[in-house]
Protein backbone atom coordinates (compact mmCIF):
# COMPACT_ATOMS: atom_id res chain seq x y z
CA UNK A 1 0.00 0.00 0.00
CA UNK A 2 3.10 2.31 0.71
CA UNK A 3 4.19 1.64 -2.75
CA UNK A 4 0.40 3.14 -3.95
CA UNK A 5 0.70 6.71 -2.66
CA UNK A 6 -2.61 8.75 -3.83
CA UNK A 7 -2.50 12.41 -3.37
CA UNK A 8 -5.46 15.38 -3.62
CA UNK A 9 -5.15 19.06 -3.04
CA UNK A 10 -7.00 20.12 -0.09
CA UNK A 11 -9.52 21.46 0.06
CA UNK A 12 -10.34 21.00 -3.64
CA UNK A 13 -10.50 23.48 -6.03
CA UNK A 14 -14.39 22.76 -7.25
CA UNK A 15 -13.12 24.29 -10.72
CA UNK A 16 -10.21 21.56 -11.05
CA UNK A 17 -9.17 22.00 -14.72
CA UNK A 18 -11.07 24.40 -16.02
CA UNK A 19 -10.11 27.17 -13.83
CA UNK A 20 -7.88 28.90 -16.71
CA UNK A 21 -10.52 28.68 -19.02
CA UNK A 22 -13.01 30.24 -17.18
CA UNK A 23 -10.67 33.67 -15.72
CA UNK A 24 -10.12 33.76 -19.25
CA UNK A 25 -13.82 34.01 -20.57
CA UNK A 26 -14.42 36.40 -17.32
CA UNK A 27 -11.93 38.67 -19.10
CA UNK A 28 -13.71 38.40 -22.33
CA UNK A 29 -17.44 38.38 -21.19
CA UNK A 30 -19.17 40.36 -24.09
CA UNK A 31 -22.75 39.21 -22.93
CA UNK A 32 -22.60 40.90 -19.49
CA UNK A 33 -22.47 37.57 -17.56
CA UNK A 34 -20.07 38.43 -15.11
CA UNK A 35 -21.25 41.87 -13.67
CA UNK A 36 -24.60 40.37 -13.75
CA UNK A 37 -23.00 37.61 -11.17
CA UNK A 38 -21.11 39.95 -9.14
CA UNK A 39 -24.58 42.50 -8.72
CA UNK A 40 -25.87 38.91 -7.69
CA UNK A 41 -23.53 38.22 -5.50
CA UNK A 42 -23.79 42.25 -4.07
CA UNK A 43 -26.93 41.45 -3.44
CA UNK A 44 -26.48 38.28 -1.62
CA UNK A 45 -23.82 39.78 0.60
CA UNK A 46 -26.36 42.80 1.31
CA UNK A 47 -29.35 40.37 2.43
CA UNK A 48 -27.31 38.49 4.94
CA UNK A 49 -26.11 41.54 6.67
CA UNK A 50 -27.99 43.00 9.91
CA UNK A 51 -29.95 46.34 8.70
CA UNK A 52 -30.31 49.30 10.59
CA UNK A 53 -33.90 50.01 11.77
CA UNK A 54 -34.88 52.73 10.76
CA UNK A 55 -38.41 53.35 12.19
CA UNK A 56 -40.84 54.81 9.31
CA UNK A 57 -43.39 57.81 10.29
CA UNK A 58 -45.99 55.01 10.78
CA UNK A 59 -46.63 51.48 12.24
CA UNK A 60 -49.33 48.99 12.84
CA UNK A 61 -49.78 47.64 16.22
CA UNK A 62 -48.47 43.99 15.11
CA UNK A 63 -45.00 45.92 14.09
CA UNK A 64 -44.83 47.60 17.07
CA UNK A 65 -44.78 44.19 19.33
CA UNK A 66 -42.60 42.41 16.25
CA UNK A 67 -40.59 45.20 16.80
CA UNK A 68 -40.37 44.35 20.66
CA UNK A 69 -39.76 41.00 19.51
CA UNK A 70 -37.56 40.49 17.10
CA UNK A 71 -35.93 44.19 16.03
CA UNK A 72 -33.61 42.45 12.96
CA UNK A 73 -36.98 40.80 11.42
CA UNK A 74 -38.62 43.83 11.63
CA UNK A 75 -35.93 45.83 9.93
CA UNK A 76 -35.81 42.88 7.29
CA UNK A 77 -39.22 43.04 6.36
CA UNK A 78 -39.58 46.71 6.04
CA UNK A 79 -36.73 47.10 4.05
CA UNK A 80 -37.50 43.83 1.62
CA UNK A 81 -41.74 43.83 1.86
CA UNK A 82 -42.50 40.53 0.67
CA UNK A 83 -46.21 39.41 0.24
CA UNK A 84 -46.82 37.21 3.18
CA UNK A 85 -48.03 33.32 3.36
CA UNK A 86 -52.17 32.83 4.34
CA UNK A 87 -51.77 31.95 7.55
CA UNK A 88 -54.65 29.45 8.80
CA UNK A 89 -54.53 31.16 12.55
CA UNK A 90 -54.73 34.85 10.82
CA UNK A 91 -57.90 33.41 8.73
CA UNK A 92 -59.29 31.40 12.09
CA UNK A 93 -58.97 35.31 13.55
CA UNK A 94 -60.92 37.14 11.15
CA UNK A 95 -63.67 34.69 11.38
CA UNK A 96 -64.05 34.94 14.61
CA UNK A 97 -63.77 38.85 14.79
CA UNK A 98 -66.79 38.76 12.80
CA UNK A 99 -68.96 36.45 14.08
CA UNK A 100 -68.18 38.62 17.46
CA UNK A 101 -69.30 41.36 15.52
CA UNK A 102 -72.69 39.82 14.45
CA UNK A 103 -73.54 38.38 17.40
CA UNK A 104 -72.34 39.82 20.89
CA UNK A 105 -75.44 41.62 21.50
CA UNK A 106 -77.51 38.42 21.35
CA UNK A 107 -75.53 35.84 23.78
CA UNK A 108 -73.35 37.76 26.67
CA UNK A 109 -73.68 38.58 29.71
CA UNK A 110 -71.68 42.10 29.42
CA UNK A 111 -72.10 44.16 25.90
CA UNK A 112 -69.25 45.60 24.89
CA UNK A 113 -69.21 49.64 24.27
CA UNK A 114 -67.51 49.89 21.38
CA UNK A 115 -66.16 46.98 19.08
CA UNK A 116 -63.44 47.27 16.34
CA UNK A 117 -62.29 50.74 17.29
CA UNK A 118 -59.94 52.13 15.06
CA UNK A 119 -57.04 54.62 16.78
CA UNK A 120 -53.37 56.54 15.90
CA UNK A 121 -51.14 57.55 19.02
CA UNK A 122 -48.00 58.77 18.38
CA UNK A 123 -45.47 56.66 19.96
CA UNK A 124 -41.45 58.69 20.24
CA UNK A 125 -42.97 60.26 17.44
CA UNK A 126 -43.88 57.34 15.25
CA UNK A 127 -47.43 56.84 14.51
CA UNK A 128 -48.65 53.45 15.95
CA UNK A 129 -51.79 52.58 14.12
CA UNK A 130 -54.36 49.70 15.50
CA UNK A 131 -58.07 48.68 15.76
CA UNK A 132 -58.91 47.48 19.41
CA UNK A 133 -61.06 44.17 19.38
CA UNK A 134 -63.15 45.56 22.11
CA UNK A 135 -64.11 48.14 25.39
CA UNK A 136 -66.30 47.17 28.14
CA UNK A 137 -67.43 49.87 31.23
CA UNK A 138 -66.68 52.09 32.51
CA UNK A 139 -66.94 49.32 35.62
CA UNK A 140 -68.70 51.81 37.90
CA UNK A 141 -67.59 49.48 40.95
CA UNK A 142 -64.57 49.92 39.95
CA UNK A 143 -64.02 54.01 39.85
CA UNK A 144 -64.83 54.16 36.43
CA UNK A 145 -62.02 51.85 35.36
CA UNK A 146 -62.34 51.02 31.32
CA UNK A 147 -61.09 47.31 29.78
CA UNK A 148 -59.95 46.60 26.60
CA UNK A 149 -60.18 43.15 25.23
CA UNK A 150 -57.94 41.63 22.44
CA UNK A 151 -59.62 38.37 21.15
CA UNK A 152 -57.08 35.87 20.49
CA UNK A 153 -57.60 32.71 18.14
CA UNK A 154 -53.87 31.39 18.33
CA UNK A 155 -51.72 29.89 21.16
CA UNK A 156 -51.15 31.72 24.23
CA UNK A 157 -47.66 32.85 24.16
CA UNK A 158 -45.22 32.57 27.35
CA UNK A 159 -41.58 34.26 28.20
CA UNK A 160 -39.84 36.75 25.76
CA UNK A 161 -43.16 36.28 23.33
CA UNK A 162 -45.51 37.03 25.99
CA UNK A 163 -43.53 40.28 27.11
CA UNK A 164 -43.53 41.07 23.75
CA UNK A 165 -47.32 40.83 23.06
CA UNK A 166 -47.95 42.83 26.36
CA UNK A 167 -46.92 46.17 23.82
CA UNK A 168 -49.87 45.44 22.45
CA UNK A 169 -51.94 45.83 25.42
CA UNK A 170 -50.14 48.79 26.31
CA UNK A 171 -50.71 50.38 23.25
CA UNK A 172 -54.38 49.50 23.40
CA UNK A 173 -54.57 51.18 26.84
CA UNK A 174 -52.81 54.42 25.75
CA UNK A 175 -55.19 54.74 22.24
CA UNK A 176 -58.06 53.88 24.73
CA UNK A 177 -57.38 57.02 27.03
CA UNK A 178 -56.54 59.11 24.12
CA UNK A 179 -59.55 58.95 22.62
CA UNK A 180 -61.45 59.35 26.32
CA UNK A 181 -59.54 61.77 27.27
CA UNK A 182 -59.14 60.04 30.73
CA UNK A 183 -55.28 58.88 32.29
CA UNK A 184 -54.15 55.72 31.23
CA UNK A 185 -54.37 54.08 34.56
CA UNK A 186 -58.25 54.02 34.10
CA UNK A 187 -58.15 51.31 31.92
CA UNK A 188 -56.96 47.80 31.80
CA UNK A 189 -56.37 46.04 28.64
CA UNK A 190 -56.83 41.97 28.56
CA UNK A 191 -55.84 39.28 26.09
CA UNK A 192 -58.47 36.50 26.07
CA UNK A 193 -58.08 33.43 24.20
CA UNK A 194 -60.50 31.49 22.62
Amino acid sequence: MLDQTVEAQWPADPLAGRRGGLEEADEDDPDGWGADVDALLRERELAHRRPDLALPQHLSVTSLVELRHDPQALARRLARPRPTRPDLEVRRGTAFHSWVQRHYGSWADRTPAELEVPFEISVAGTVVRGRIDAVFGPDVSDEGTWTVVDWKTGHEPSGAEMEAAAVQLAAYRHAWAALQGIDPSRVNAVFHYV
